[in-house]
């Protein structure tokens, strides 16, 4: 029976290791961008103004714009803006960067309770 626990203390050990292991190699590919985190958050891509304002053909106008049609363009204007400033699918990302961290402090925790678990088995 002892032999039987610590052979089984040793399988745990080497297990916990490998989790360990593996969780710190996914990680360094991910962080290092030869790999994408799994998509926890998607985003959806919303087109520009000026992508709906190409697909569509207004007529020219002379007449001065409203104060409605002119709060809109700025709005429009702003938004394209901040696009171009803060990319739509920035924030998606970090939160799936923020996810996989939690993961992996979950993995690391579980995989070395594991390995002191087989530790403990061998004594």
């Amino acid at each position: 029976m002892q032999k039987f626990k610590f052979t089984f203390g040793i399988l745990l050990l080497i297990g916990g290791i490998f989790l360990i292991l593996g969780g710190l190699y996914k990680s360094y590919l991910i962080f290092t961008a030869q790999a994408d985190p799994p998509e926890v958050f998607q985003y959806q891509k919303t087109p520009t103004t000026n992508e709906i304002l190409n697909k569509q053909s207004f007529p020219q106008r002379e007449v001065p714009f409203s104060p409605q049609e002119m709060q809109e363009q700025i709005q429009n204007i702003v938004q394209e803006q901040l696009q171009t400033l803060i990319p739509s699918d920035t924030i998606p990302k970090i939160l799936n960067l923020i996810a996989w961290s939690i993961f992996m402090g979950i993995l690391f925790f579980g995989a070395g309770k594991i390995a002191g678990l087989g530790v403990r088995l061998m004594k």
